[in-house]
């Protein structure tokens, strides 16, 4: 998505009769197979997890949605960043905070749920 503003090829885009947000939209196809594989990767491991001896139940599928559409929502999330911002660093680093910073935040903080961290403050 930044490589056209990094060598300076922006103005050779500009060319050709697509709209910047055309070439916005065209990003997202990418996310979503990278959600999709992520999904596979999901239904397999639920799948091996349940054909185990003395498994019990199965998941249910808004846990095993919750994955690829967090891949789907971050990637969507970076595409627009990466439009938005012209550095090649500062969008990714701006995912990081969005990430972490949860866990900075209060222990009784509503946002703590969203952070990588989560479960390992959980109360038994």
């Amino acid at each position: 998505m930044l490589c056209s503003r990094r060598h300076d090829t922006d103005r050779h885009l500009a060319v050709p009769v697509v709209q910047p947000w055309r070439r916005t939209a065209a990003h997202l196809p990418s996310v979503a197979a990278v959600a999709l594989l992520t999904g596979v990767c999901v239904a397999g491991q639920s799948t091996w997890e349940a054909l185990e001896p003395g498994a019990v139940g199965r998941g249910p599928p808004g846990e095993l949605l919750v994955g690829p559409l967090y891949v789907l929502l971050s990637g969507a999330v970076g595409v627009l960043l990466a439009r938005l911002v012209a550095s090649a660093f500062t969008a990714p680093l701006l995912i990081v905070l969005c990430l972490f910073a949860p866990m900075a935040s209060d222990e009784d903080s509503a946002a703590r749920w969203s952070s990588p961290g989560a479960c390992s403050s959980w109360r038994s």
